[in-house]
């Protein structure tokens, strides 16, 4: 299944001025795509804030940062839309992210499958 990861925070404008547009998006694409809003906020702090601005879609706490400091996320909001093959397709700001971008990543996935072996050009495998 594709996915939608988006680290955000409660303090940041143009984090509360996406919610919107992921809720849509999330409702749009039901059971097709899983979304989830990743915080490096306190829980406490998270569910107040989603009290009074609903997010429709799936929320973590990553106090660490842990995920964020994996992918080198240096600035939030960032959106990442991540295939069933785990490869980030796409990344920028949740605010650019469109129905039709999903949609073509949607309609790569049911393509014929990846191959298992992937990598560099081996001349014995004649694959040239």
């Amino acid at each position: 299944r594709v996915r939608v990861v988006e680290f955000w925070a409660t303090w940041c404008p143009p984090c509360r001025k996406s919610i919107p547009h992921l809720n849509e998006l999330t409702e749009h694409f039901k059971n097709k795509v899983s979304f989830i809003g990743v915080s490096a906020e306190t829980q406490q702090k998270v569910t107040a804030f989603i009290a009074k601005m609903p997010m429709e879609y799936g929320v973590a706490i990553d106090a660490t940062k842990q995920m964020q400091t994996a992918i080198s996320c240096s600035a939030i909001p960032l959106a990442l839309v991540i295939s069933y093959d785990n490869i980030v397709r796409w990344q920028g700001n949740p605010g650019k992210l469109t129905k039709q971008i999903i949609q073509q990543i949607i309609d790569a996935d049911k393509q014929s499958p990846v191959p298992k072996k992937r990598g560099k050009w081996d001349p014995l495998l004649n694959n040239g």
